[in-house]
């Protein structure tokens, strides 16, 4: 049996093979063919000397599609009738590293994740094949770009990603890019790219927030303060979605319903007029902002206060 390399270019000899017949004249000249196992007629066989065969490459090979030929060649002589013997040569196909790996998901991968998951947690697996054998199809796999914080790890030898002790936090950073190179250890090596577009999904982790912890407003009583736009306070929430929409309510201090806000945008107006020998001249309005998670029992409320006072106090 011989080996050579799948690259062996065309016009290479391969073996020789040597035969000899004691006859005189035609009987004893040998011509050598070959009969059987030649698949795509990828070798062919000369005749030198009426002695040797030299079997040479006649086709480009592929291990990757027939990695072993029993050829069986045959050796007759030229007489009437001719005499043959047949011998078998095994030519096994040695891998080049001729094949880039193929990533099983060519056009990328999108996945989804919850901000603040714990550490380890599976995000993605990439797969990939290599038609090669040996060291030439022994993959790893490498996270190159679209991880500067470190946010994420990949196992080299799974081609999974998973989070890291520190969780992805989406008010930080809603969107991942991560381009991920699949290579053999083939020599040179040989590579493939792919990417994994990872999205994370907001938790309700952030309460509102008021831009004044205290508003002090100072109003005049009498029927001139009866509906009237007394002032609008805000909060803002990081997170989105209904978890970051806000509502108001006055809580405390709404002495007799004198005043209503508007839940949506925060504004305060008078339902009554101000009397401030009933409020003992000062109104002290305790107002929440609770954002609309939904589920209820994880909704996040931050408060403040809204003072009114007369200027004749």
């Amino acid at each position: 049996s011989v080996s050579i390399s799948e690259d062996s270019p065309v016009g290479r000899r391969i073996a020789l093979v040597l035969a000899r017949d004691p006859d005189a004249g035609n009987n004893g000249q040998v011509v050598f063919s070959l009969v059987l196992g030649n698949i795509g007629r990828a070798f062919e066989i000369r005749t030198t000397n009426s002695t040797y065969g030299e079997v040479f490459v006649a086709r480009p090979l592929d291990r990757e599609l027939i990695e072993r030929y029993t050829l069986q060649i045959q050796a007759a002589d030229r007489g009437v009738p001719a005499r043959r013997k047949e011998h078998t040569l095994r030519v096994n196909i040695l891998d080049v590293n001729d094949n880039s790996p193929v990533i099983i998901n060519q056009h990328g991968y999108n996945v989804s994740i919850n901000e603040n998951v714990g550490g380890g947690t599976a995000v993605a697996q990439v797969r990939a094949t290599d038609r090669d054998s040996g060291l030439n199809s022994a993959l790893s796999y490498y996270i190159v770009h679209g991880n500067e914080e470190l946010t994420f790890r990949m196992d080299r030898v799974t081609g999974e990603i998973s989070t890291r002790p520190s969780p992805p936090d989406r008010e930080r950073q809603q969107f991942y890019q991560l381009v991920v190179t699949v290579e053999d250890e083939g020599n040179p090596a040989l590579s493939a790219t792919t990417t994994v577009y990872v999205t994370i999904l907001d938790e309700n982790d952030n309460p509102p927030v008021f831009q004044q912890q205290q508003y002090e407003v100072t109003l005049d009583e009498g029927p001139g303060t009866w509906n009237a736009v007394l002032i609008t306070i805000s909060a803002m929430d990081q997170d989105e979605g209904l978890n970051g929409t806000i509502t108001y309510a006055i809580t405390e201090g709404n002495i007799m319903n004198t005043f209503h806000i508007n839940s949506t945008t925060g504004q305060i107006r008078t339902m009554k007029e101000l009397d401030y020998e009933i409020s003992h001249g000062r109104y002290t309005l305790l107002i929440t902002a609770t954002d609309q998670c939904p589920i209820p029992s994880r909704r996040l409320t931050s408060t403040t206060m809204v003072c009114f006072s007369s200027e004749k106090e």
